[in-house]
């Protein structure tokens, strides 16, 4: 080969080296990211589950002591009316 044709080939080749080595290390990047952000929305997910369950047993709790007063009341009113 002719000395003109190597220094365009020897740049490609450098330069598709480069995009490859930065992309191996950018793509190891990205995954220490994504162990990071699953991490961080799992705690995130656990901790808002935590607090949501707590509401659900207040609400539960309320609701069965309303229904216990609607049954004190439709004793009465059968009581009254001999039912």
């Amino acid at each position: 080969m002719k000395p003109e044709l190597w220094i365009p080939l020897m740049s490609f080749g450098g330069t598709l080296a480069i995009l490859v080595v930065a992309s191996i290390y950018n793509n190891s990047r990205l995954t220490d990211l994504q162990k990071f952000v699953m991490t961080f929305m799992t705690e995130l997910l656990r901790a808002e589950s935590g607090k949501h369950e707590a509401n659900i047993r207040r609400v539960e709790e309320l609701l069965l002591h309303k229904f216990a007063e609607v049954d004190d009341r439709l004793n009465r009113i059968e009581a009254k009316l001999n039912m």
